[in-house]
């Protein structure tokens, strides 16, 4: 009896559904609330040994939801109701085909990028080299993308890492003199080779992203950086000798701030960043500010 009641109560919510409104997640029949899941991908139904329970895979546009309806027919009977609506992306997959349905939380890795520094607002003696101060990080290695309104615009914030080198390659050097770090002239007859700091950062992107759609998107925020460890190096070449001199007991700013545009096209985009906090402890060291581009991937 219980099955067949069941059973018609199921029918009547489908062919109440046909007028329901699309956007609408539940109906009453009678008195009794029906649940209505429009255009699932696929339903499956077990009855067996005194347990009844319906699996609704994907539906109302989102190929990520479940539905799950369990009860339990026994001395003291119990039901179970659960919907869930999260979901995990690699970029380039499954991307053509879910394009246009979204999940409101997504999880997420991404964001491979690797670019050029400069090193703004700096004293003239400080001549970074771009070309061969490079950049590297991972935007996210863990993420989570919120649709509030399940569209193409989207809030991504991760954790992240990334590497930073600023490197000279001219007549002037990075020194450490006691606790201070500053910068001077190679010894007289010194063939210079190159001078670097070199920063390790862990990060958390805040970023607003508007998908325009054709895979094609436009993404702007903020990312924090903790900075962890720094380093200088110094190589040059004195009567025929390679000499280094490094030391990792330099001053970084323990926390700065980002400001990063991104643009890209079937995953694959350029970025540009910059900070306008100081990389250094300027008690410590010289005074200048981080600025960066150069492409990403995967994001």
């Amino acid at each position: 009896m219980k099955r067949i009641l069941l059973t018609s109560a199921i029918a009547v919510a489908c062919l109440t559904a046909v007028h329901a409104n699309e956007n609408d997640s539940t109906i009453v029949v009678g008195t009794n609330p029906v649940k209505v899941i429009t255009q699932p991908d696929s339903v499956t139904i077990c009855d067996a040994d005194g347990h009844f329970a319906i699996n609704v895979f994907g539906g109302n546009n989102n190929p990520n939801y479940r539905y799950t309806y369990e009860r339990t027919d026994a001395d003291s009977c119990s039901e179970t109701i659960s919907e869930s609506e999260w979901s995990f992306r690699v970029p380039f997959v499954d991307k053509a085909k879910h394009e246009n349905r979204h999940s409101m939380f997504t999880f997420e890795f991404g964001g491979i990028g690797i670019g050029f520094d400069d090193a703004r607002d700096a004293p003239q003696q400080l001549n970074v080299n771009m070309a061969n101060s490079a950049e590297l990080f991972i935007d996210h290695v863990a993420g989570v993308r919120y649709r509030p309104w399940r569209d193409n615009f989207s809030i991504l914030v991760g954790v992240g890492l990334g590497w930073r080198n600023y490197r000279m390659t001219g007549h002037n050097r990075f020194v450490k003199d006691g606790a201070n770090l500053k910068i001077d002239d190679y010894p007289e007859g010194a063939e210079p080779k190159f001078s670097r700091i070199k920063l390790f950062n862990l990060s958390i992107p805040i970023m607003l992203n508007e998908d325009f759609g054709k895979h094609f998107s436009i993404s702007a925020g903020a990312v924090i950086n903790f900075n962890t460890h720094a380093s200088m190096k110094t190589k040059y070449y004195q009567e025929g000798l390679l000499v280094t001199d490094k030391t990792d007991n330099i001053h970084p700013k323990k926390m700065t701030v980002d400001f990063m545009g991104v643009i890209s096209f079937h995953n694959v985009g350029i970025y540009a960043k910059y900070s306008p906090m100081k990389v250094l402890d300027t008690a410590f060291g010289p005074s200048f500010k981080h600025c960066s581009v150069g492409a990403i991937f995967l994001y």
